[in-house]
């Protein structure tokens, strides 16, 4: 218990026991039996927690009165608890205790969340409060309240008890909380108040009253006694135990069992079973449940799991210990985090968790993984769902998850640990131990673990001196991992140690004294024999039960029933005088005494004295009379009053008065017994109205029920038997089909709903009464409640075909109007009736089976409807048997029932009408009476297997009509079973299918047909041989039409013709290559040039005989042996190629409409086939053609970019001395402005010649289809700043002006190309410089929505919020026709229209940037006025702040460096470019090494050992590649850093440069800013200026990549970057920033990861680029 909450209640409040109570229906009469053998001096509080109704006032007060002197209080606000009293909660409330106060809340603050569970919330509350001192009593009631309470009481070590469940009138409540296995004790009311008494009031316990008593009675030799029993019996040692522990829950055991001393605890346990496994079952406190302390788990999940399985390799098993796992709670959370985490990595991992514990019956419940439902408030619903399953009433975990763990029994402090351990839960057990022992079991678990392994302690676990071997990950959870992989010092044999030390050996104590009461017992009756004295004892109820020295036998066993009443067991002379006292003492509450009392006993008379005691005791049940009885023999009479009975006859009215005055006192007695028993019975009264309280919502609906019965008149009693027999006949019918049907009232509401219906509609059971528009359906129908309002307002019903929509079921939706027997309607009605099957044979069937459905629903719905009826009232069976008569009367289906012999009972009016009979001819007839004897033998045999089998069957079935036409029918037939189940007749259902088998054998036909189509387009398909598709073709079709000869007829150029295909039945003689063949003359189809199949007719002649044709046609088909033909067009494309024909020789034919329509497909399909035979061949040839165009452009392609690559190569070689010389020369100081002019003239004409390079470069990049786009975060508004610096400085040199507007706000940072926009922008002003004689050049940037309304116009729907850039001039214009001429490339105004210098490319170049940015440029010209370029860019979204972006600081001039010098190889076979890098490094401060060739360079590294070499790629004999490789397998190079020079730009060179060894490349021109950058890098430099400061690499390298925003970066998977990381190793920067940009493309989500890494590889930072990688690698 928290200390804060130790700390706020008072010793008073500590010292005293609170009893919470709980009950609920039935719970009056147990509280009252509870609280009247309670003792009012129990010193312990009661507080009863009862389920009341918010609107009745409780009488609980008033009743319990009556039961008990505690004083009874209804809870108010903030009251304190006091002991011996009671308190109730009020109705509407629930009540909480916090610091010994009674706090009220609001239940409807609470169901919020959930259920209200007033006792559970109590019961919690009262188990932190007082903990020890806190008892928890569970009375009659249903559900589950109370239980979780009953866990927390227990777990806190306060007792449970439960009411046992038989004496209960509801035993649910006590039931639940039993099956719990916290619950210490079993009773029934009456022995519930004793225990609670012996435990609040425990005896002989040693004085001082203060919270160690349990200490002191439980001596050090009583622990050690009891340790040994356990370890001896049950196999468990608990003497390591922590004292305070074993002495607390002992003394629980103690309480519960009533023992008076130790030693009588300990003699119960020798001799107790039971008790010895109640007790080990105690001491091993199994408190466990899933994910306790959420906070902790919370960590596990999000940074210790991650973490190691981040660090696993692949394959790799992950080893888990959850120690003292109880029944396995903590070890399927630890099992559900991990797999949620393996899953989630994707990583091929495994993992085991091994679970111990020492209680072997927790190991078997943990194996099993079943728990109960309430588990589900500790896990949220996505695992529950996840790693759970329903078993009966409880959950058990998913075999999965089960077969991850290995449950064993294992004792800490004993076994060996297990080993290689990477997490290890060891929670809430070390604090039960010896701190010794506490150690020694952390040092064994220390041992247990891996290197940086994870150890998981409880909240109130501490690490005691090895701490230093641990690191905190989570001080507040207790959550460590190991430093070091150490072995500690572990002692051998420290359990048996320690265990003396705990309970080392003391002399016993002695026996305690014997039991006096028999002693006493018989020492009272010698003395009452020597006084000759009676003493009976008798109880509140005047029952005798117990008595001393009955020696003149005033007892007497009365006849009759046996009773154990004194006032009619006593002699008939002491009856009145007793009963008298007997009320008087009790009434005066003093002793009543009478004497003289004359009694004649077997002929003897006694004159005796009587006197009657009333003894009151601290519990109402315990009050009792002591009756006292003494033979008087000596003549002083003791004190009393004198009863004589035996009065001589003078004084006989003395006498009479004295009768009279007791007779009185008799008469008052009853009175007074009456009033009491009024009293009792008013009690009674109250305690009834309270129970009604209770179950006032139950008994209502049961009044109501009850009240709707008895009105249903009896005089429909015959009625209901035969409606019920009926309503079995229905029943049975509508089980045999499966429709759902929902009916609704008319506010559209749930009545009833069959369980086919959960198809359609998610109804549950508690969906009754709720509104159909609150549950959600599976329908395709988004107009539900529109139709059914419908339906009502019409009163007509609604059939729709709906679908499922997730399964893409048919259904029929069928709304009918409910309609009453007076035509009222009260409501609708819903069928959803399977069509899926019936939809995919045919439409035909579908129209069918929905009426046979739609018959079966009606008929289900009349069941369903009677069924609910008939329990309610009868008035409604007569309604459904009118519906049932009207459904049997419309249906168009043939519905009979039959006995067992197959007699017919009932026949509808469908089927009488199919037959032409009346009832008279078929009610009570066979079928052998009715039909034919083949036909009836069928139907019988079918009935015959319905009974046999007594299970629904379908048949076939046939039979003839009365126009005499053999019908076939689909038939339902159903065994009907009555309550003694047994089978009394069969149902059946038949309805007409005859013209569905009539068009399912066509279809079969058609599908055969189909099936020969199909088969000649494949055969088409599958070949271009165009003889093998024409004799397929005519075999297929004489095969499916059945026909003696198919052929295939090509005409000639002349219309003449010849067969090229045939095939023949046998016995007929080929007409291809015989005679027939050479006298086939058809001369009509030439002079007619192919005749009527011109127009695409098919000719169908079923005989030719009497057909119109000539006589020649005639004797055609007569050589032929044709009666009948069918002959199709063949196109091939729109010209009329030939025939195909089919012929029937020996009689004549009837084409039907289907076959002539396959001859006409064929028809079709062959000359597709024909043409595209033709097209390959076409194909054919253009491929080949297209083949040697190809070969011979790619053959030019490498030519001329061969040509290119050598051009820039020559011309940059040159270009790297003259720009090398004029950047240093640009440095010097002493220069004249003259001298400045001139070197810049030098550089600026060098970077021009650059530039044109580079464009024809660019070109080819653009061709080669290798341009790309470099996505970086910029500040906009310094690089216009610097475009507008550059160009107003071309514009003041010519003498124009220039004018930069900006016209929007526009955004501080874009993301985008900046050095390809930079070249475009500088494109398009430079010409706009370039044409501009005089006037001006205007260069405006906004939003495209902020220019002119002229502009405006050619703003697409999606672009105003796009930047537009624009640039305007004044200059010469261009021609209208030559627009479209400016972007090709080397294309140039004419001469005599300007005479600027230049290739052409520019406009060239950037339209394909534009392109490659999303855009276009757009152009406004006209010639002699000036011309206007401009385009639109929809910049991405930046991913870093102001702040994070580099800074441009160049101003300040590079004059050294610090620290020690640094000694630079420079390797080229030119002098020339070596002079250009000694020039410009040596006043650097660096020490420079020069060699001319590659076996120099060799040599020189390694007689001077640089830093750092700067190696050019292209050398005679030995190049750069190879000197890099040789380098790189010396051992004392492998490191040194290699920069290579070059003047080739092809990225397979720059490739190769990587992948043997070097470490950067640079491109000649040098760029000598950028070799800066490099040598900082490499050498790790820090730069000093001109004024003294330094320049760090972040000052001067502005392209640093850092990982600040690397947790919002979306990375690919481990697998990837394991992929790109090898191709980093290997130097392949080529396939590397190919693999990037087939992301960029496909994966977005990936761009910002992309650029980080796009901008590492082309900046040739490998060492970079790797730790990156290695970083993102780590986050998994």
């Amino acid at each position: 218990m928290d200390s804060s909450v130790n700390s706020s209640i008072s010793e008073q409040e500590q010292n005293f026991f609170v009893v919470g109570i709980g009950a609920s229906a039935g719970g009056l009469r147990p509280l009252e039996e509870l609280f009247e053998h309670m003792p009012t001096d129990s010193s312990a509080a009661f507080v009863v927690i009862q389920h009341l109704s918010p609107d009745f006032k409780s009488l609980m007060k008033e009743l319990l009165e009556r039961r008990t002197r505690m004083a009874i209080y209804r809870v108010k606000e903030g009251m304190v608890l006091q002991p011996n009293s009671v308190y109730l909660i009020p109705p509407g409330k629930n009540l909480v205790l916090e610091n010994g106060k009674l706090h009220l809340l609001e239940q409807e603050e609470r169901n919020r969340h959930g259920l209200n569970f007033p006792i559970d919330m109590f019961l919690e509350s009262l188990a932190k409060t007082y903990t020890q001192r806190a008892i928890g009593v569970i009375l009659s009631g249903t559900g589950s309240d109370g239980t979780n309470g009953l866990r927390t009481i227990h777990e806190a070590g306060g007792f449970a008890m439960v009411q046992e469940p038989t004496t209960a009138e509801f035993d649910g409540m006590p039931r639940v909380a039993i099956a719990t296995g916290v619950v210490d004790r079993v009773l029934s009311p009456q022995e519930l108040a004793q225990m609670i008494s012996q435990l609040v009031q425990p005896p002989n316990l040693p004085s001082g009253g203060n919270g160690n008593n349990q200490l002191e009675l439980f001596t050090t030799p009583h622990l050690q006694r009891i340790a040994s029993i356990l370890a001896q019996y049950e196999q468990t040692d608990f003497s390591h135990y922590k004292i305070t522990t074993l002495s607390r829950r002992i003394f629980r055991r103690y309480l519960i069992n009533g023992c008076n001393n130790p030693d009588e605890f300990i003699r119960l346990l020798e001799t107790s079973s039971q008790e010895r496994a109640i007790l080990r079952q105690d001491l091993l406190i199994s408190v466990t449940q899933f994910f306790r302390d959420s906070l902790a788990w919370d960590f596990l999940e999000t940074e210790v799991i991650p973490q190691l399985i981040a660090k696993a390799n692949p394959q790799q098993e992950l080893r888990f210990w959850v120690t003292a796992c109880a029944t396995g709670e903590e070890a399927y959370s630890l099992a559900m985090l991990l797999d949620e985490a393996v899953t989630k990595s994707d990583k091929p991992i495994k993992f085991k968790i091994f679970a111990t514990d020492i209680d072997k019956a927790a190991l078997e419940k943990a194996t099993q993984g079943i728990y109960p439902l309430t588990i589900t408030n500790n896990i949220n619903s996505e695992r529950n769902k996840r790693y759970f399953v329903r078993k009966d009433n409880c959950l058990q975990v998913v075999r999965k998850l089960r077969e991850k763990i290995l449950f064993a029994s294992h004792d800490l402090t004993k076994d060996a640990g297990f080993s290689r351990m990477d997490l290890i839960s060891c929670r809430n057990v070390l604090i039960y131990l010896q701190p010794d022992l506490q150690q020694q079991v952390l040092r064994n678990l220390h041992f247990s673990l891996v290197s940086k392994g994870i150890l998981f302690l409880g909240e109130a676990e501490s690490l005691g001196y090895i701490e230093p071997e641990f690191q905190d990950l989570d001080k507040k959870n207790n959550i460590y991992q190991k430093r070091r992989d150490v072995k500690l010092n572990i002692p051998v044999n420290n359990i048996q140690k320690i265990s003396h030390q705990i309970l080392p050996n003391l002399p016993s104590t002695k026996q305690s004294e014997n039991n006096l009461e028999p002693m006493l017992d018989k020492a009272f009756s010698a003395f009452l024999a020597k006084y000759k004295a009676t003493i009976f004892l008798v109880d509140r109820e005047h029952k005798l039960f117990h008595s001393f020295n009955d020696r003149i036998q005033i007892l007497k066993v009365p006849f009759g029933r046996t009773t154990t009443d004194i006032t009619k067991m006593i002699v008939a002379d002491l009856q009145l005088p007793l009963i008298t006292a007997l009320h008087r003492a009790r009434g005066e509450r003093s002793p009543v005494s009478y004497t003289g009392i004359k009694v004649t006993l077997e002929n003897r008379e006694y004159n005796l004295n009587l006197e009657v005691t009333y003894h009151e005791s601290n519990k109402l049940a315990s009050d009792f009379f002591a009756i006292a009885i003494q033979e008087n023999e000596i003549e002083h009479q003791p004190a009393g009053e004198t009863f004589e009975a035996n009065a001589e006859a003078s004084q006989r009215i003395v006498q009479l008065e004295y009768e009279l005055q007791q007779t009185r006192e008799n008469l008052q007695a009853v009175i007074e017994e009456l009033e009491t028993t009024n009293e009792e019975q008013q009690a009674t009264n109250e305690e009834l109205t309270a129970s009604n309280e209770e179950l006032q919502s139950t008994n209502e609906e049961l009044h109501s029920v009850n009240e709707e019965l008895h009105t249903v008149n009896t005089e429909y009693q015959s009625k209901i038997g035969q409606l019920t027999e009926l309503n079995n006949d229905i029943d049975n019918l509508l089980r045999s089909t499966d429709i759902g049907v929902v009916f609704l009232d008319r506010d559209l509401k749930i009545r009833k709903f069959t369980p086919a219906a959960n198809v359609a509609i998610n109804l549950v059971d508690a969906d009754i009464n709720r509104p159909l528009k609150h549950i959600t359906h599976n329908l395709n129908c988004p107009n539900l409640i529109e139709l059914l309002k419908a339906v009502i307002e019409s009163q007509r019903g609604v059939d729709k075909e709906v679908k499922l929509l997730e399964k893409d079921f048919h259904l029929l939706m069928r709304i009918n109007p409910y309609l009453l027997e007076n035509g009222h309607l009260d409501g609708v009605v819903i069928s959803f009736i399977d069509i899926d099957e019936v939809k995919a044979i045919q439409q035909q069937i579908y129209l069918v089976n929905q009426e046979l459905k739609a018959s079966q629903s009606q008929l289900r719905q009349l069941n369903q409807e009677l069924e609910q009826r008939v329990e309610e009232r009868t008035q409604a069976l007569q309604k459904s048997e009118a519906r049932l008569r009207a459904i049997l009367s419309t249906t168009s289906s043939i519905i009979y029932l039959k006995d067992t012999e197959g007699r017919y009972l009932l026949v509808n009016r469908q089927c009488l009408e199919s037959f032409g009979l009346t009832e008279k001819d078929i009610l009570g007839k066979g079928d052998a009476d009715i039909f034919p004897e083949p036909i009836a033998n069928v139907l019988l045999d079918n009935d015959n297997q319905v009974l046999a089998n007594n299970s629904v069957l379908t048949f076939e079935e046939q039979a003839h009509t009365f126009d005499g036409k053999l019908r076939t029918y689909i038939s339902t037939k159903a065994p009907l079973i009555n309550n003694s189940g047994e089978v009394y007749a069969t149902c059946g259902i038949s309805t007409d299918i005859s013209e569905l088998k009539e068009t399912e054998a066509e279809l079969r036909k058609g599908a055969a047909r189909e099936r020969t189509l199909l088969n000649i387009v494949e055969k088409i398909r599958e070949s271009l041989d165009l003889q093998e598709i024409f004799q397929t073709t005519t075999d297929e079709l004489r095969e499916n039409l059945k026909c003696d000869r198919a052929v295939l007829y090509q005409f000639n150029p002349d219309w003449s013709g010849e067969f090229v295909a045939e095939s023949v039945a046998e016995g007929w003689i080929r007409a291809i290559g015989t005679q027939l063949q050479d006298g086939w003359d058809d001369t009509c189809l030439q002079e007619t040039k192919g005749g009527r199949y011109q127009n695409h007719q098919t000719l169908a002649v079923s005989d030719v005989d009497k057909a119109d044709f000539t006589d020649c046609h005639l004797e055609v088909y007569h050589k032929l042996n044709v009666k009948a033909f069918c002959i199709a067009p063949v196109f091939q494309n729109d010209k009329l190629w030939g025939l195909v024909a089919v012929y029937q020789n020996e009689y004549p034919r009837e084409w039907k409409e289907g076959e002539i329509r396959l001859l006409t497909q064929t028809g079709i399909q062959l000359g597709i086939s024909i043409a595209q035979v033709d097209l390959f061949t076409q194909i054919q040839n253009q491929s080949l053609q297209l083949q040697q165009a190809k070969e011979t452009a790619e053959a030019a392609n490498q030519a001329k970019s061969a040509f290119i690559a050598h051009t820039s190569h020559e011309l940059r070689t040159p270009l790297n001395a003259i720009l090398g010389f004029a950047q240093i020369l640009q440095h010097e100081a002493g220069l004249s402005a003259k001298q400045q002019r001139e070197i810049e003239v030098i550089q600026r004409s060098g970077q021009h010649l650059l530039t044109l390079i580079n464009d024809i470069l660019y070109v080819a990049k653009i061709e080669a289809g290798k341009l790309n786009l470099e996505l970086t975060d910029f500040i906009l508004s310094p690089f216009l700043d610097n475009l507008e610096a550059m160009i107003r400085i071309r514009c003041q040199q010519k003498g124009i002006e220039f004018e930069h507007l900006i016209l929007s706000d526009l955004p501080l940072i874009v993301r985008g190309d900046e050095t390809r926009l930079r070249q475009l922008l500088l494109n398009l002003l430079s010409n706009a410089v370039k044409f501009t004689p005089t006037g001006k050049v205007t260069f405006s940037i906004g939003y495209v929505r902020d220019f002119n309304q002229q502009e405006q116009d050619s703003i697409e729907p999606d672009s105003p919020n796009k930047i537009r850039f624009h640039v305007a001039d004044t200059g010469i214009g261009i021609p209208e026709d030559k627009l479209e001429e400016i972007f090709l490339p080397f294309q140039q105004l004419d001469s005599h229209q300007s005479s600027q210098e230049g290739t052409g490319l520019g406009l060239s170049i950037s339209e394909s940037i534009v392109e490659q940015m999303g855009s276009k440029i757009y152009v406004n010209s006209t010639f002699g006025k000036g011309s206007e370029f401009w385009f639109d860019i929809d910049f991405y979204n930046p991913q870093s702040s102001i702040e994070c972006l580099p800074v441009e600081n160049n101003n300040l001039k590079i004059t050294g460096y610090r620290g020690a010098r640094r000694k630079i190889l420079i390797v080229d076979d030119l002098d020339n470019n070596r002079e250009i890098l000694v020039s410009f490094l040596t006043p650097l401060g660096f020490e420079i090494i020069e060699a001319s060739s590659g076996t120099e360079a060799i040599a020189k590294t390694e007689e001077h050992q640089p830093d750092l070499m700067i190696l050019d790629l292209i050398m005679p004999q030995m190049d750069g590649w190879e000197v890099t490789r040789i380098l790189r397998q010396e051992s004392t190079c492998q490191d040194l850093p290699i920069i290579i020079v070059s003047a080739s730009t092809l990225l397979t060179d720059e490739s190769e440069c990587y992948q043997a060894g070097a470490n950067s490349f640079l491109a000649k021109p040098l760029n000598l800013e950028h070799l800066l950058n490099l040598l900082q890098q490499h050498l790790d430099l820090v730069w000093t200026t001109q004024d003294g400061f330094t320049q760090s690499s972040g000052s001067l390298d502005n392209s640093q990549i850092t990982t600040n925003d690397s947790e919002s970066i979306v990375i690919p998977t481990p697998a990837e970057l394991k992929q790109i990381l090898e191709l980093t190793m290997l130097g392949d920067i080529r396939e590397l920033l190919s693999q990037i940009e087939a992301w960029q493309q496909n994966r977005p989500q990936l761009i910002p990861f992309i650029q980080q890494i796009r901008d590492l590889a082309e900046a040739c930072r490998l060492k970079k680029l790797k730790e990156l990688l290695k970083y993102y690698l780590k986050q998994y």
